[in-house]
């Protein structure tokens, strides 16, 4: 590239998503490796333009104006590798989320064995688990039968047995299979992916293949004790993406382009957060949540034993799924701080209709921006309820998505997050304010390096450390629920008695590091458990250390001129001083 100093290869990374495409450049500034610049163009997966090469194409030419690197050749070719005189690219890397969730069916013997493997082997997908299938079912052939034609799968994953053990459950399954062939039409009979007792998969495949496309993987659960879920995963992979690239045009291009090293976004997400976990809390508990247009990703537990999971819930498309469901309306209405939108006094949920139907728009005024923060607190709430729970310990928090990266300011993005989430004790709250952790965990796949010096710099600047105590009997509302001592390592100290329903910060800068002091008060949970003390080495963030002392879990006000008095004070609560602005 044009103006690199140390000698490194460029790379190119893209993210389709639902709504926008974005792709970024990396290459090498003194001697360490840095995002030179992103480009944006709307997403044409979808009707009219049905193509989404071309929405990245429009992205690359952003990102070509923006950067000042000549990025396409005169036939508008993507250079690969670089030339001699700085233009292109020496590698592309992909990342996609713009597709429907595909529909699947898990067949298995038994619940909590096979069939469990098999849901992990999905795990984080963009695949909406229709129907399950188990030895252990109650229904009459007839009926399963039907449930299976009714649930239009576009893959079957199909478990059960260790090797050389259990054979009848697998042979009823593959006969109900050959039941149902015969009232699919050819273009709606799904893939079968056949990961069960090794001893049967050339019957299966004999049996099957007549009628279906059938792949064979290794057994999910080659003994009780063992699980192997690789080999399933990738053969399902391989199946999910021709059946994507087959819906969607350009995606094979783009896998063509990126010489296979294009995956899902949930995927590419999921190893960053991964990586940041090993960073930040080696010890502890984390939870990384995507919010998109259309998908949200979490990843949630304690190192190795992290799980991984994927809705199709959004702030865009994703909204559908919660079309017919009142509670989650009238609990996006009780968090609003508007009851009426416009001089047309629209409601709260034609809102959520309108973000539904248009979720490439960005808010036009405050009201705007209030309601999609609104929506993003309440699927923020549904995905700590299907996580880690209310009274889990988080200590790290890792977030992306466009309403928290394109937030008017930080305060407002820490104060999304603070209320759809609710952490307990002493939690660092990281937001991806470039939305590249996608992209950077497949590129972590080629070059490791890249995302080792791009964390550490400006970009992944953590947010916040935010101290956040919770008690379970009533507290006097004149007395303080900890007293606080944060020293710098200059010596100075600040000091300040947290008080109930208490919101504020003590400024401490990136790059500097503080010894904080808790002594709560008995019954007290600031982290260390009811009543005890905490006593913890903490680094600078954007926003220093936040008390929140406003109790767990916390609830909005009753009416909506409350919702939003408190939102205005909070937000007032959190701002920067004016010598933390100059600084």
């Amino acid at each position: 590239m044009q103006g690199s100093l140390v000698e490194t290869d460029v790379y190119l990374a893209l993210d389709v998503g639902s709504a926008f495409t974005r792709v970024f450049l990396f290459d090498g500034v003194e001697g360490q490796y840095r995002l030179i610049a992103v480009g944006q163009a709307p997403t044409t997966a979808s009707p009219p333009v049905r193509d989404a090469l071309v929405g990245v194409e429009q992205a690359i030419l952003d990102l070509q104006q923006l950067s000042g690197v000549h990025l396409l050749d005169e036939d508008g070719g993507l250079i690969v590798p670089t030339s001699s005189t700085g233009e292109g690219v020496d590698a592309v890397v992909g990342t996609v989320s713009c597709g429907r969730p595909l529909r699947v069916v898990l067949m298995g013997v038994l619940p909590e064995l096979s069939v469990a493997s098999a849901r992990r082997v999905v795990a984080g997908a963009y695949v909406d688990v229709v129907e399950v299938f188990t030895a252990t079912d109650a229904f009459t052939p007839e009926e399963q039968i039907q449930r299976l034609v009714e649930a239009y799968p576009d893959i079957v994953i199909l478990t059960g047995g260790t090797d050389q053990g259990a054979r009848q459950a697998v042979a009823s399954h593959v006969d109900l299979l050959l039941w149902a062939v015969r009232l699919w039409p050819l273009v709606q009979r799904p893939w079968i992916l056949f990961a069960g007792n090794q001893a049967l998969g050339e019957a299966v495949q004999k049996r099957l293949g007549a009628h279906y496309e059938v792949r064979l993987a290794p057994n999910v659960r080659p003994s009780i004790t063992r699980e192997n879920l690789t080999p399933a995963r990738e053969a399902f992979l391989d199946i999910f993406r021709l059946l994507w690239a087959a819906r969607t045009p350009g995606l094979e291009d783009l896998h063509l382009l990126t010489r296979g090293r294009f995956t899902l976004s949930s995927y590419g997400f999921a190893r960053l957060a991964r990586y940041m976990q090993r960073l930040y809390a080696p010890h502890g508990t984390m939870l990384a949540v995507d919010l998109g247009a259309a998908y949200t990703t979490a990843i949630w537990g304690a190192g190795e034993s992290s799980r991984h999971e994927t809705w199709p819930w959004g702030l865009g498309r994703g909204l559908d799924a919660w079309e017919h469901q009142p509670e989650f309306l009238e609990s996006v209405a009780a968090w609003a701080p508007v009851e009426h939108i416009g001089d047309k006094e629209g409601s709260v949920v034609d809102f959520v209709h309108w973000k539904r139907w248009y979720p490439n728009t960005l808010p036009l005024d405050t009201t705007g921006v209030q309601l999609e923060e609104t929506l993003a607190r309440v699927l923020l709430q549904q995905i700590r309820q299907q996580t880690v729970g209310r009274r889990t310990r988080l200590d790290l928090i890792l977030a992306a998505g466009g309403v928290l990266s394109a937030a008017p300011t930080p305060q407002h993005a820490l104060l999304t997050l603070l209320d759809g989430l609710q952490p307990r004790g002493l939690t660092t709250v990281i937001v991806d304010y470039a939305q590249m952790a996608g992209v950077l965990g497949v590129l972590a796949e080629i070059n490791e390096y890249v995302v080792v010096q791009v964390v550490g710099s400006a970009a992944f600047t953590p947010l916040a450390t935010v101290l956040s105590p919770a008690w379970a009997r009533r507290i006097a509302a004149d007395r303080p629920v900890a007293e606080v001592t944060l020293t710098y390592s200059n010596g100075e100290e600040l000091h300040t008695s947290l008080m109930p329903g208490m919101l504020t910060r003590l400024p401490l800068a990136p790059g500097r590091r503080a010894e904080l002091r808790v002594r709560p008060r008995r019954g007290v949970d600031v982290g260390a458990g009811p009543g005890e003390p905490l006593q913890q080495d903490i680094v600078g963030s954007l926003l220093g250390l936040v008390l929140d002392a406003r109790g767990r879990p916390w609830s909005p006000p009753a009416t909506a001129e409350e919702r939003l008095q408190h939102h205005t004070h909070a937000l007032q609560a959190l701002q920067l001083a004016p010598q933390e602005r100059s600084a």
